[in-house]
């Protein structure tokens, strides 16, 4: 099914788990290996024709559940499903990074980054602002740089919980 070919009544969770499942492509087979359900089913301990039909809410005799949309997202990487989810619900979704150890010059740094990231918010707010309108442009550039302060936020945060003290939650 082509891009075009997903139907209209389909949610974009749905659209986002179609795609994902159907959409992969395993980089250690290499470019002649099997994609898609035929690459994730076995994966999963399932044929690829029970993942292809899980995945295709026009087939009422299959579901795709919770806990398969999570190993989908881990085993190929792509969250357009989880990102799906948050959108639905209103939310965003934001990677974290994963650090092991973290120095004072480390958190001060990503203090730092945060804060640049505040600014250049502050930036695109201001010169949006300037002509005292708002195009949708403009629109979309203050969101772009707000999302990216929060990303920073949330970077720095979960430096600061990894050097929290016992007791001090």
């Amino acid at each position: 099914m082509s891009r075009s070919e997903i139907p209209a009544h389909w949610t974009p969770i749905q659209v986002a788990a179609y795609r994902t499942v159907h959409e992969y492509a395993d980089r250690k087979a290499g470019p002649k290996g099997p994609k898609g359900a035929a690459a994730l089913g076995p994966k999963m301990g399932k044929s690829a024709a029970t993942l292809s039909n899980e995945v295709s809410p026009d087939v009422p005799t299959h579901k795709y559940g919770l806990e398969d949309s999570i190993t989908v997202q881990l085993l190929t990487g792509d969250y357009r499903q989880l990102h799906a989810y948050a959108a639905e619900l209103h939310h965003v979704a934001i990677a974290l990074p994963d650090f092991d150890t973290v120095s004072d010059v480390e958190l001060l740094n990503q203090f730092a980054e945060w804060q640049a990231a505040l600014g250049r918010t502050c930036q695109e707010i201001h010169k949006s602002l300037a002509d005292g309108q708002v195009d949708p442009i403009e629109l979309q550039q203050v969101k772009a740089k707000g999302f990216a302060h929060i990303a920073k936020f949330f970077q720095f945060l979960q430096r600061m919980e990894q050097i929290a003290e016992p007791g001090d939650e």
